[in-house]
């Protein structure tokens, strides 16, 4: 599986390149447009969630029933690992991304938080 990542920069020079970074870490540069870059998602499977630093997880607005309360382990580059009530496995990731002028001139977005799962196993 994989996120689309796309960026639609704007300078009256010109844009030189963009990085694309998750959760703190820049995984490729771009130099051409259009800026668009894919992401293939790496679940980390966190097994154990309850531990010091986790934290309620109130969930968020979504027609998905597993999405509901639970806890998180929130780690300083971004990733957390969420456990919901009903155990159900989620990944929170920060995606973000650095624009560069041809003046030399660079600007980092705000981040955008997405959040993951492994597919439900399909039953018969």
């Amino acid at each position: 599986e994989q996120i689309n990542i796309n960026v639609l920069p704007s300078d009256d020079w010109g844009i030189s390149q963009v990085a694309f970074a998750i959760d703190d870490s820049y995984f490729i540069t771009s130099t051409v447009a259009p800026w668009n870059e894919r992401w293939e998602i790496e679940m980390k499977d966190i097994q154990q969630i309850e531990q010091p630093g986790a934290q309620n997880w109130l969930g968020f607005e979504s027609d998905d029933p597993d999405v509901q309360p639970g806890r998180m382990l929130e780690f300083e580059d971004g990733f957390s690992a969420i456990r919901t009530a009903a155990g159900v496995y989620f990944e929170g990731h920060k995606i973000k991304v650095k624009v560069f002028d041809l003046a030399g001139n660079e600007v980092e977005s705000d981040e955008i938080q997405v959040y993951v799962r492994h597919r439900p196993e399909e039953t018969d």
